[in-house]
């Protein structure tokens, strides 16, 4: 089961439109924090472009939820 539209919203106004990444693994250190579009999720040819990602895989909730940018979130597919 997907994101709700709801919680997917919510989870944007809570990542404050940037990559909410925290892996230490990646090429960034503490948050990414790429500033992100709303309108560009799932536009993979945008700087700007992002996708909703499940921390857990379960999709459960707003704290399950969060906004990465592509670059972050090929990484940890």
């Amino acid at each position: 089961m997907a994101f709700t539209a709801d919680i997917i919203e919510r989870a944007w106004n809570l990542s404050g439109g940037q990559c909410q990444c925290e892996r230490t693994f990646h090429n960034h250190v503490g948050r990414c924090k790429k500033k992100l579009t709303y309108k560009n999720r799932g536009n993979r040819n945008s700087k700007t472009g992002w996708q909703v990602h499940s921390k857990s895989g379960a999709n459960i909730g707003l704290a399950d939820c969060e906004i990465l940018c592509y670059e972050c979130y090929d990484t940890i597919l």
